[in-house]
């Protein structure tokens, strides 16, 4: 009987536990003119992160939004500076409640080994001279990682990984220092270029093989979607949407739930 009891009193704590998660739509693959985003700037006169967030706030079925700029400086990033008030920006527009705004940046080059979506480092990580707080060699990942991995609440995720990517990562066995550090990858991206504000531009780019690949090493990842978006159509060229499950909609719940792979792209 007491087995009983104690099998009833699990399973009912099991079910509130899952009772108390919300569904949160948003993405977190963005940029500004402070890196290589903004493209039509010329006549959307947007510019800023602080406003690329109060336009996304206005999008359909977006609760949370994320900012994550190139980190390089041939993609326009040419001081931590920007990289500094992008973070003060996503402090000033972030509202718990009804619209978290997050900042990060998308390290790495696709022609150096590919591009990495990582937030909860309010410092630049880069290699380009002048132009970084931590330093990390352009192409050396387990650095990354490690960098990562050392600052608690911080997480990486794979942006449009290609075979090959991240010093051939998903081509072997798994590995702890990555696996810790990286926490989803992308089922979609894009479109990234479109200028479309009708929210009918599908997501073109499809990862899930990637992500199979991921698994079948061993790795344990999240999946999402992104938006990689250049301009100045937040939340609004598409209809796809990363999801993530948290209790409440605050920066903390938000980012926590992407750490823990409380995520999938809808």
């Amino acid at each position: 009987m007491r087995d009983l009891y104690l099998f009833c009193l699990l399973t009912f704590s099991a079910i509130l536990r899952s009772q108390s998660l919300n569904y949160y739509f948003g993405n977190i693959h963005a940029h500004t003119s402070y890196s290589d985003g903004n493209e039509d700037s010329t006549t959307s006169h947007m510019t800023t992160p602080l406003q690329a967030y109060n336009y996304a706030k206005s999008s359909q079925h977006i609760d949370f939004y994320g900012i994550s700029e190139h980190n390089h400086y041939s993609a326009g990033l040419t001081s931590p500076v920007h990289y500094h008030k992008g973070v003060a920006d996503a402090k000033t527009a972030n509202n718990s409640g009804t619209g978290v705004a997050m900042y990060g940046m998308e390290w790495g080059l696709i022609s150096g080994g590919g591009h990495v979506v990582v937030y909860g480092i309010d410092s630049l990580v880069g290699w380009d001279n002048h132009d970084y707080d931590i330093y990390v060699a352009e192409d050396d990942y387990a650095n990354l990682w490690r960098v990562i991995n050392e600052r608690p609440g911080s997480f990486a995720c794979l942006a449009h990984p290609q075979t090959g990517d991240y010093s051939n990562l998903l081509a072997n066995s798994a590995d702890m220092l990555a696996d810790n550090a990286i926490v989803g990858t992308a089922a979609r991206s894009g479109p990234a270029f479109s200028t479309n504000t009708t929210y009918s531009n599908p997501s073109s780019g499809n990862y899930i093989a990637r992500y199979n690949d991921a698994l079948k090493r061993g790795y344990h990842l999240g999946i999402g979607l992104d938006h990689d978006t250049h301009n100045s159509v937040f939340g609004r060229q598409t209809s796809g949407r990363l999801v993530v499950m948290a209790p409440s909609l605050t920066r903390v719940n938000s980012m926590d739930a992407i750490r823990r792979m409380r995520s999938y792209s809808s």
